[in-house]
């Protein structure tokens, strides 16, 4: 059942590709406007399968191993508000906003941006009411910020994955991290138990600036009626960017200004690839497994996808995949690096309960009118600030294939 429903998932992420893809080309408004409606219906419809895959994995997962969930330091972080206990992370399909106090529940962020860059705040009294500024620009409310990062969390390879989101209400959030899982042993009537311990070590999540820009042009922001959409993609777009680059390698230029970056953690499994058919994505699933991890996501760039999608046998048939490579969640993102000159690539197995992501609830935006480039070609541009950080919880759970090429033999 879970095969199924991730084939099904698979089959709705290339549909809305090929919608984005339809989006972005179409110049006709009102086109635009129903290729918009389709994308978020396909994005719902994604939810609710992804809800369902997550129903059952949990219920797999209780079956399998009710007595070890209890061990796991991130299922223990939990709150009370009202009397109802709610998780400490955002679970899937929960909005940014449920965990603050928003007082503005229907602002629109096209309306916003058009009445800044415009000066007409004609139907969008609530949006001029909560307009502010700081020394760095025009700061967009709290509502606003939850909605590019929901957005965001839609196109972000962690996200994505069921990786757990953090809301930090503060630069700096201590979580658990397993060094050693428990190991338990049988004994006899009546006869003394040995001592079961397990090394748990803290980890700090330490939000760090994450930095995006992107262009729209001055009669897009003018006379758009899907503004509201054009900017959550693209503000999102910048974001969750910024958001897997970051979480995925750090930053050689500025280390100390980035997060660690989950490939630099010596701890995760590192397989070095032989580029043999699917072997090195089968090492990377039992190197999860042998660490009693259940590996349930296949991140890969596209030049990878491409060279698994050419795989053939002598008589020129396109090969499938292995089962235990089809039953994983594959998602394609070129954040993974590939370095055009050697056409190596990296890929990732791993669990997505084996890393925590932290995000501040602000998100800065500082407009640009007056550089040469805006000028020049009528555009606005945005500057664009998120603050978070990541990092593996459990790392043995992380399998990274170093330098794939392609598979080189059928």
């Amino acid at each position: 059942m879970i095969f199924e429903k991730k084939r099904e998932l698979r089959a709705k992420e290339k549909e809305l590709q090929e919608t984005q893809t339809n989006l972005l080309a179409e110049k006709d408004v009102e086109e635009v406007k129903k290729l918009s409606e389709k994308c978020q219906k396909i994005i719902d419809e994604m939810n609710a399968i992804k809800d369902e895959i997550l129903e059952l994995e949990e219920q797999e997962e209780k079956n399998k191993n009710d007595n070890q969930r209890s061990f796991n330091p991130l299922n223990t972080y939990s709150f009370r508000t009202n009397n109802t206990e709610k998780k400490d992370y955002l679970q899937r399909g929960e909005k940014f906003n449920s965990r603050f106090n928003v007082t503005n529940k229907n602002l629109d962020l096209g309306k916003y941006v058009r009445g800044l860059v415009t000066g007409n705040w004609e139907n969008a009294t609530e949006e001029r009411n909560a307009f502010s500024t700081s020394a760095m620009g025009a700061i967009i409310p709290q509502e606003l910020s939850g909605q590019i990062i929901d957005y965001a969390r839609e196109l972000s390879l962690f996200a994505q994955s069921g990786v757990k989101i953090y809301p930090m209400t503060s630069n700096k959030m201590t979580i658990g991290r397993v060094a050693k899982d428990p190991v338990f042993s049988f004994k006899g009537e009546g006869a003394k138990g040995q001592e079961v311990s397990f090394d748990l070590e803290s980890v700090d999540l330490e939000s760090k600036t994450a930095y995006g820009y992107a262009y729209v042009p001055i009669e897009t922001i003018q006379s758009a009626s899907n503004l509201r959409e054009i900017l959550h993609r693209v503000f999102a777009q910048a974001i969750a960017n910024a958001i897997d680059n970051g979480l995925l390698y750090g930053q050689e230029t500025d280390p100390e200004n980035a997060p660690s970056g989950i490939m630099n953690d010596d701890k995760i499994n590192v397989i070095d690839a032989t580029n043999e058919r699917y072997d090195d994505f089968i090492k990377g699933i039992g190197a999860v497994r042998r660490n009693n991890g259940t590996p349930t996501v296949m991140a890969i760039n596209a030049d990878t996808e491409e060279k698994l999608s050419l795989f053939y046998d002598d008589n020129n048939v396109y090969r499938e995949a292995p089962e235990s490579v089809k039953a994983l969640n594959r998602v394609v993102t070129n954040q993974l690096k590939h370095d055009e000159e050697s056409g190596t690539n990296d890929a990732l197995i791993f669990d997505p309960n084996a890393i925590a992501i932290g995000v501040q609830k602000e998100i800065i935006v500082k407009m640009i009118t007056e550089s040469d480039k805006c000028i020049e070609n009528g555009l606005v541009g945005f500057q664009i600030y998120a603050m978070l950080d990541g990092k593996a919880t459990q790392p043995k759970h992380i399998a990274r294939i170093k330098n794939y090429t392609g598979v080189i033999s059928a």
